[in-house]
């Protein structure tokens, strides 16, 4: 498969970026004190933030900014994000930057893409939880006081009402 390279959007002159989610820099002239000399031409490496997403370092003129590759991906090939929408990537894998692997959707289809590939951080996989979808539903349907007793009232209410954990 042929790789195709686009420049990435506000760094025309510097970066570009290829459908398989790699950056590169341009070659370009700089001056130095012993002259003029060419800088770029490289394939730079990302690196994966905390959120496991993969991003580069961009610099210009001293001016530098650290931007997500799936982002400019789809900036570059799809276009600008429509407002209120997020990138997505189709198969769950956040460090998978192809723009076969990505898209624009709602926050709503980008949530059941969460749910569908296990990596929503709701309920027992979130990690300040303290409690299992099945004491949750015990409480909800049950009315165990035994668990409640492990939490605050108000919150154990708030369980019966569907204001939390409404997904069990």
């Amino acid at each position: 498969m042929n790789e195709t390279w686009k420049p990435v959007i506000d760094w025309f002159d510097f970066y570009e970026i290829s459908d398989f989610g790699r950056v590169r820099s341009k070659i370009r002239k700089g001056q130095t004190n012993l002259g003029e000399r060419l800088y770029g031409g490289k394939i730079l490496t990302p690196i994966i933030n905390s959120a496991g997403y993969l991003v580069v370092n961009l610099t210009k003129r001293g001016k530098r900014e650290q931007r997500t590759v799936h982002s400019i991906v789809l900036d570059a090939f799809v276009g600008p994000r429509p407002e209120n929408w997020q990138c997505c990537h189709n198969d769950g894998n956040r460090s998978n930057a192809k723009l076969s692997n990505l898209r624009y959707d709602t926050v709503k289809g980008n949530h059941a893409d969460k749910i569908k590939h296990g990596t929503w951080q709701g309920g027992e996989n979130n990690g300040n939880s303290r409690f299992s979808e099945t004491e949750i539903r015990a409480i909800k349907y049950y009315g165990l006081h035994h668990l409640e007793l492990m939490m605050t009232v108000n919150y154990a209410g708030k369980i019966r009402r569907g204001e939390v954990w409404c997904h069990v």
